[in-house]
């Protein structure tokens, strides 16, 4: 049985990171192809900032689908709580 894995992706005042190196579209891409050759089911986990578009965030969507992988999730920052009377 193979486990689960997991790649991280990530916009960053809309420059896409993966593996810590700043790509373009096309080299997501082809990293993620390479990813997906060993692990078919990897999940892909897209990390936006405050400034990324909607449209950055479809972009590296695309990318994952047309590299193969169709599990995606969306990484979120929970919102600070405030208590009672603040």
């Amino acid at each position: 049985m193979v486990k689960n894995s997991s790649a991280g992706c990530a916009i960053k005042d809309q420059r896409i990171i993966f593996d810590g190196v700043v790509v373009e579209v096309d080299e997501l891409v082809r990293r993620l192809k390479a990813v997906a050759n060993n692990a078919p089911e990897t999940l892909v986990i897209i990390k936006a900032d405050a400034k990324a578009t909607h449209g950055a965030v479809v972009e590296v969507m695309d990318a994952a689908k047309r590299s193969g992988l169709n599990r995606l999730a969306i990484a979120t920052k929970p919102k600070e709580r405030r208590g009672v009377g603040e």
